[in-house]
């Protein structure tokens, strides 16, 4: 059974929050904190409720992003209404995840990425725009710096299986939500970037078929994650081409294709031919060249080796 004083702040926050979906505002900051501090107190004492604690955190996020975006139009620099909230919220959210049991990491992470994907769907523009200048845009905004760096909080307390899992969800929300959602996988990948490079390049082989192949997001994220992690990158290129050249001809076409778009990804995979240059991968390349996408042949890994 509820105990009552449970049961009070239940029914307090069904009744607040179902006046904000119908568009009432909580009348003074008072309320909000007070609105706020019960869903906290919900979060941990009635598991139950958590899904319903978390839509409202992310309507209150999903607010402030709307007033941070408002001002940037107007070329206002003056803070959101909702900032003293967010900043509540994510300092209670923080505690959890470094003193409350280790569920909270997955759970809270998850929530995150999935919001952070929804908001920069949400808000796209027409025209993306680059990973440097995304990060400058949406980490002007308090809601979503908080967002990001609760995330990489939360991957620093994973265990490797909870890693493993946690960026396929990044990785999967790359790919519903590209591109823009490359900027968060840039930032985020550098929490992991061996395996955040390998995964990617990994994925990225699944789904080509040598034929107009869009990769200009995977391009961009692999650059701007190589520029610090550039020996990451060159092992990942190697380990990918020692265990799938074999067996899908497509493995060297997608890297040429890769590199074709981005000098970084280019000079790594040159300098991984160069040392692999040993008469067995060369037999292999010529006698898979002939499977290859017509736009692709050995000529271009000769290309690439030699700039």
């Amino acid at each position: 059974m509820i105990k009552q004083p449970v049961l009070a702040e239940l029914q307090y926050f069904v009744s607040s929050v179902s006046l904000l979906y119908k568009g009432v505002p909580l009348k003074d900051s008072a309320a909000a904190t007070a609105l706020v501090k019960c869903a906290l107190h919900l979060l941990e004492d009635l598991p139950s409720t958590r899904d319903a604690v978390f839509e409202y955190f992310s309507l209150v996020f999903n607010g402030a992003v709307k007033s941070y975006l408002s001002n940037v139009e107007k070329n206002n620099p003056d803070a959101s209404a909702e900032d003293d909230t967010i900043q509540e919220i994510h300092e209670a959210l923080e505690r959890l995840v470094t003193n409350g049991p280790p569920a909270w990491s997955p759970l809270i992470s998850s929530w995150s990425l999935r919001l952070l994907g929804e908001i920069c769907d949400k808000n796209s523009r027409r025209r993306p725009l680059d990973i440097r200048t995304s990060c400058n845009l949406w980490l002007g905004c308090q809601a979503i710096r908080c967002l990001v760096g609760l995330t990489a909080l939360c991957f620093s307390k994973l265990d490797e299986a909870e890693v493993d899992n946690c960026i396929a969800g990044l990785l999967n929300t790359f790919a519903q939500y590209s591109p823009y959602f490359d900027w968060v996988v840039a930032r985020l990948g550098g929490c992991f970037p061996a395996r955040v490079i390998a995964r990617m390049l990994g994925c990225g082989l699944k789904r080509f078929t040598g034929e107009y192949d869009q990769v200009d997001s995977e391009v961009e994220v692999l650059s701007y994650l190589a520029a610090a992690n550039e020996e990451h990158l060159r092992r990942a290129l190697r380990d990918i081409i020692e265990r799938e050249a074999a067996g899908n001809k497509l493995t060297v076409p997608y890297l040429l294709h890769l590199s074709k778009n981005s000098e970084v990804l280019a000079q790594s995979l040159a300098a991984v031919f160069l040392e692999q240059h040993t008469d067995a991968h060369l037999q292999l390349f010529r006698s898979q060249c002939k499977f290859w996408p017509a736009n692709y042949n050995i000529t271009n890994v000769v290309h690439i080796v030699t700039g």
